[in-house]
């Protein structure tokens, strides 16, 4: 699936988006499938990418000369799109800022080196942590849409290799509670409000003195936290934090993503509890221009030179 980033004001696409009424609550949606993920990354009907890229294109014209404005990559970008649906994927050798396009891999853009040196030097660049990977033994499925659970022992990994094998990951955004992983002032904070927004005051109140020395009442925390060092320790190891949650909120899973949690962590593995930012070590492209796809090797299939589930920034 291809994300779609916020239209630029006044833009075509703000104008096609409107007329179709788009979700933008909606991570990412189909080329031509339509669908499209939730906030939650739950599968839901809805325009595709194809069906946007029409509608600009038809709407360009009359944008433009009611004095409309567009960028020459915007220009490039609809051209494209309405060029594959009607030659079914046949585009033109070079576009005019020098990019080669070629739909059956995501959209106009170079070639990449797959070289080993050259995949690591983009991950790096794009913030993966190439210094704690962790494994998983399963089928080699494209995506994990809601997360996995992974280990740092790939032994153990291997226990479940009979699912297609061991492989090796790269994680970027890695913000983790849990054991061996210190509670800060920021994720008791960014917790108690996710606990407060589903569960209410009293609950998000009980989490924060359950879970440091702090005796405040919950609006003089947050007013106290605010002006705060986020980074400043309130616990030595997330383990008991972890288990509060497990045990006392609701859905812990969600609203640790809701304080913008990557990874909970447990004796021996994690659980990844956002699909993004989750990358093959040894086989994934590290695309830039696919920073956001949830793709762990950032390829898909295609139909007629499209992409079907596949993401372009």
């Amino acid at each position: 699936m291809r994300e779609r980033p916020a239209p630029r004001p006044g833009s075509v696409t703000e104008a096609a988006e409107g007329l179709l009424g788009i979700d933008p609550s909606y991570s990412a949606r189909g080329t031509l499938l339509p669908v499209a993920r939730d906030a939650e990354g739950d599968a839901v009907l809805a325009w595709p990418e194809a069906a946007i890229g029409a509608v600009e294109g038809f709407l360009m014209p009359g944008h433009l000369a009611q004095g409309g404005s567009a960028t020459e990559q915007e220009m490039e970008r609809t051209a494209l799109e309405t060029a594959g649906l009607v030659t079914g994927g046949a585009l033109p050798a070079r576009t005019a800022s020098g990019v080669r396009p070629s739909l059956g891999m995501g959209g106009g853009r170079r070639a990449l080196p797959m070289d080993e040196a050259s995949r690591m030097r983009r991950a790096q660049d794009q913030g993966y942590d190439l210094d704690n990977p962790a494994y998983r033994g399963d089928k080699m499925p494209s995506e994990y849409p809601k997360g996995a659970r992974f280990t740092y022992d790939p032994d153990y990994a291997a226990g479940f290799g009979d699912r297609g094998g061991v492989r090796e990951f790269a994680f970027r955004d890695r913000n983790a509670l849990g054991a061996g992983h210190p509670v800060t002032l920021g994720h008791l904070r960014d917790i108690a409000r996710a606990i407060q927004a589903r569960e209410g005051d009293a609950a998000a109140e009980r989490f924060v003195q359950a879970n440091s020395s702090i005796s405040d009442d919950l609006q003089t925390f947050f007013e106290k936290s605010a002006n705060a060092d986020p980074n400043i320790p309130v616990a030595r190891d997330g383990s008991l934090t972890l288990r509060y949650m497990q045990q006392q909120t609701g859905d812990h899973k969600r609203i640790a993503r809701e304080a913008g949690i990557t990874e909970l962590h447990d004796a021996g593995f994690f659980d990844r509890i956002v699909g993004e930012g989750i990358r093959d070590k040894n086989k994934a492209a590290f695309d830039p221009m696919r920073f956001n796809d949830r793709n762990a090797l950032a390829t898909g299939g295609g139909f007629w030179g499209w992409p079907l589930l596949t993401t372009k920034d």
